[in-house]
């Protein structure tokens, strides 16, 4: 199964924390992401491949 990151950025746009994802493809990835936001600002990435962006 592909390995995800999402990573968790503070108000500077500093990775704050990371969370690392095990998903079937990319839009399960995405969906996986969205419940760590928490009104945060993230990406996400598939190894070096940026898949999304999230602002608040």
């Amino acid at each position: 199964m592909p390995h995800y990151r999402t990573y968790l950025l503070d108000e500077n746009g500093h990775i704050s924390n990371v969370v690392d994802m095990e998903c079937t493809d990319d839009e399960q990835a995405r969906e996986c992401a969205r419940k760590y936001l928490s009104g945060r600002n993230a990406e996400l990435w598939h190894e070096d491949r940026l898949i999304a962006t999230y602002a608040n």
